[in-house]
């Protein structure tokens, strides 16, 4: 049985909640295997668009690709249908990866999306000037990260409390033979006709380019060069995604590897050094996790520097009980070798 995700959060009728509607308008019937597919913008979207609209027969081959562009909608599911499909499934995307691929594709490349996002901000910016830390911040108004599919949260786009099954971009070879194997569904890599992605360009991962302007990234495009996902963050970044996308990056955890995921870990700049770090340092929520984090890593190994760690992590936050306990701990335990 397939339960829906947003179907009660309202008492008017179901055509009238918004919530729903917007998700089943992103739903795609595959009709020879009564399976559903939750397509969400950025997640290899456009190839399997493709590949639903060759399996359900109304084009033949890529050369006729460019037919998914006006046929988004065209295997909507209806409710009946929602409520009958016998396999459902969806790809998800690490949030921090989807997000920098879509600065890379639409705004260094300044697509239609680029410039309806300049419209929503009064034509206040010049898309030349804009970065990738501007991007960011921005997306902490609600009216600027609601305003384009590309980078609204992929949670919305989810018409079931639970599918078949949840896919993984960064295992996409996992998705091509699960769906030939669980219902014959053959995909079709449509990236050559849509050229999105920067599949086709050298990563560079030197420096953090978080404020490089995106002309001076058209550039380097240009020479066959394009800085990697992980390149345009540092910490304040990350920080600020993971609050932006916390439903999202939850959902990829849970149902996917969080391995795939972008780690703090992954940044160009430098994370904060245990054996030198003051208190000046910590400045994101992160430092503190990452302070605490390291203290409970090195407690059994070295007691002062875990108590340390953990008394920089309870200074910045001073009524967080886990810490609070910990910090405690390990002063006694200190005080109980001392004496």
């Amino acid at each position: 049985m397939n339960y829906f995700k947003h179907s009660a959060s309202s008492y008017n009728s179901i055509s009238q909640n918004s919530h729903h509607s917007f998700a089943m308008s992103y739903s795609m019937m595959v009709y020879g295997s009564n399976a559903l597919y939750s397509f969400i913008p950025k997640n290899a979207c456009s190839t399997l668009r493709l590949s639903v609209g060759i399996e359900n027969g109304c084009i033949e081959s890529i050369e006729q690709g460019h037919w998914i562009h006006k046929n988004s909608g065209t295997f909507n599911a209806s409710l009946s249908e929602a409520i009958k499909a016998e396999y459902t499934f969806v790809i998800l995307r690490c949030p921090f990866k989807r997000l920098a691929s879509v600065y890379l594709d639409k705004f260094v490349s300044k697509e239609s999306d680029a410039w309806l996002y300049r419209e929503t901000l009064r034509r206040e910016i010049n898309l030349d000037d804009l970065t990738f830390r501007e991007f960011v911040l921005s997306l902490k108004k609600s009216e600027i990260l609601y305003s384009n599919i590309h980078w609204r949260p992929q949670s919305d786009f989810l018409i079931y409390k639970e599918y078949s099954d949840y896919f993984s971009l960064e295992d996409f070879p996992q998705v091509i033979s699960n769906l030939k194997e669980k219902i014959d569904f053959n995909i079709i890599d449509a990236r050559e006709l849509t050229m999105h992605g920067t599949h086709q360009y050298k990563a560079i991962n030197d420096q953090c380019y978080a404020d490089v302007p995106a002309f001076d990234i058209s550039v380097m495009k240009r020479s066959g060069q394009c800085p990697s996902h992980e390149s345009l963050y540092d910490k304040e970044l990350f920080y600020l995604v993971s609050q932006i996308y916390g439903s999202d990056i939850e959902l990829y955890k849970e149902k996917c590897n969080e391995k795939n995921m972008l780690s703090i870990y992954d940044m160009v700049s430098p994370i904060l050094d245990i054996n030198t770090v003051k208190s000046e340092n910590v400045k994101y929520s992160f430092d503190v996790d990452f302070l605490r984090d390291e203290a409970l890593r090195v407690e059994s190994i070295d007691l002062k520097l875990a108590y340390k760690l953990m008394s920089l992590a309870h200074e910045a936050r001073p009524h967080g009980p886990y810490i609070k306990d910990k910090y405690n701990e390990y002063k006694q335990q200190l005080e109980h070798i001392t004496n």
